[in-house]
């Protein structure tokens, strides 16, 4: 895991989440598509999580997304890197993307936030209540990732794609 800061920080159009996968895929922030960002600059802010799977197929991976209230039992975990979705500290009612790992302790296991890319925040407390985490998951274990360019080309026509609207029943 390499630190990276986000660079936008505006609520509906942040890059924390951009910042935080950069992090754990030790890419530099520019080798990473701004998705929400780039999303609602191009008046499709609703196509921002499609535009991001699509990079994440290019590259052989997948996210794989738990919600936190629904998993307990994080056994066989410990050292794993992943997303996660805390409060917003500066956007009340908002989310944040934070980069975590776990740690045994006292016969299981911890969550740990060890990277948030806003350096303004203050520290999440230990007890923080998080919404969901995200694993990256390997579409086919040990095959070779595709270019960077050519997944951020591809994330970006799902984005500029044109909307087609389904015509109302007759």
């Amino acid at each position: 895991m390499i630190p990276v800061f986000q660079r936008i920080i505006e609520q509906h159009r942040g890059d924390c989440f951009t910042a935080a996968l950069a992090s754990i895929l030790e890419l530099r922030y520019e080798d990473v598509p701004c998705f929400l960002a780039e999303a609602v600059d191009a008046g499709q802010p609703h196509r921002w999580h499609a535009a991001m799977i699509t990079w994440l197929q290019a590259l052989g991976l997948r996210l794989h997304q738990v919600a936190w209230k629904d998993f307990n039992d994080w056994r066989g975990v410990d050292g794993a890197l992943a997303l996660l979705s805390v409060p917003s500290q500066r956007f009340p009612g908002g989310s944040h993307a934070v980069v975590c790992t776990w740690v045994s302790e006292g016969g299981g296991s911890t969550m740990r936030i060890i990277h948030d890319p806003n350096q303004e925040n203050a520290p999440y407390p230990r007890d923080v209540e998080p919404t969901f985490v995200k694993f990256l998951v390997p579409l086919i274990p040990g095959a070779p990732a595709q270019d960077l360019p050519a997944a951020a080309a591809a994330a970006r026509a799902v984005i500029q794609a044109p909307v087609h609207l389904a015509a109302p029943p007759g």
